[in-house]
Parts: C-alpha cells; structure tokens; sequence
C-alpha cells in the first residue's frame, strides 16, 4: 500500500530534492496533421517544451560565481530558509557575511552555499555606484566580504564612496591610490 500511494502521488521527486535533473518533456496537441510519429492512434500533436527543473522546495535557485543563492521573499527568515535548505542559521549568516540579527529584506540575495574568494573572470574590478556598500558589492559578485576588504588593503568597516576602484579577483597594485 505505501509503494502505490507513493508512486500514485509521485512522491519519489522529493528523494533527491537537491538534485532533480532536468527533464524533456513534451505535451500533446489535438489538433494537427502532420504528427505521424507521436501517436498515430489517437492523432495528436507533439510540442516540444524548453528544459526545466522541479523544485519541491517552491523557490528557485540561482548560480552567480559558482555558488547557489536565492532572492529573499516576503515574510523569510534564517530559520526559514535554514530548515527549508537543510542547513544551519550560522552557515547562512557565514555564507552572506551577516549576523543572527541582521534584518532580511524582499529582493535580496541569500547565499546557501559559500561565497568564493574571488570574482569571476570576467570581473577583475568594479567602479563604486551611489549607495553601495562593500556588503552589497560582496553579495552581487559572490566574493567573500573579508577577501574584498584584503584584495583592496581596506580595514573592515572602511567607507568608500562612488567613483571608487574595487578590485575584484586579483590584490590592487601597490602603484594605486
């Protein structure tokens, strides 16, 4: 009985929910002539729909530098999210460089995975735009906030302003302001 009300609910996505794979999928369509190989019996036709992962947990997840996020919610919290991904409040304030009590906000990036050391390649600096902070420059690029501040020879909790040179994946030269 339990083998028939799981494969009849189709519960065996959530076995891997961390690792659903893409799948083809095709739907059918009653009306066409020129569907021979899609069901001859019952002439329909054949409609090919582009990729797309399931994902039990609701949310989708993003890749930015090789590391999986999310866009915050209404309503999320590190506990939420810490017991929807299977992971830990320390690991997510860790991985976004972030306190218990820092305030989540709708829109934003949460890392669940850990921020690299550096940019990706495409990325070797970046020039400071009004309102950015080092947090936010860390979180859009994926870097590691500690390793952004060394990267620049700036002491945490240093300000920068608009106009400023961020280096990104390599230590700024000692040759420049």
């Amino acid at each position: 009985m339990l083998i028939k009300i799981i494969e009849d609910n189709k519960l065996y996505v959530y076995d891997n929910a961390k690792h659903v794979k893409r799948h083809h999928f095709k739907i059918f369509n009653n009306n066409d002539e020129n569907n021979t190989i899609a069901n001859n019996q019952n002439n329909k036709k054949q409609v090919n729909i582009d990729d797309f992962t399931v994902n039990p947990f609701g949310r989708e997840i993003y890749t930015k530098n090789w590391t999986k996020y999310i866009i915050l919610k209404k309503g999320d919290t590190f506990y939420k999210i810490a017991k929807e991904f299977e992971l830990m409040v320390w690991q997510l304030t860790k991985y976004n460089d972030l306190t218990e009590d820092s305030i989540l906000r709708e829109g934003e990036i949460l890392y669940i995975k850990p921020k690299r050391n550096r940019a990706e390649r495409r990325f070797n600096y970046h020039f400071v735009n009004p309102g950015e902070t080092m947090h936010s420059i860390s979180q859009y690029y994926g870097i590691k906030l500690k390793k952004l501040y060394k990267k620049n020879y700036l002491m945490p909790n240093a300000t920068i302003k608009p106009g400023d040179k961020l280096w990104l994946r390599k230590r700024k030269p000692a040759n420049t302001n």
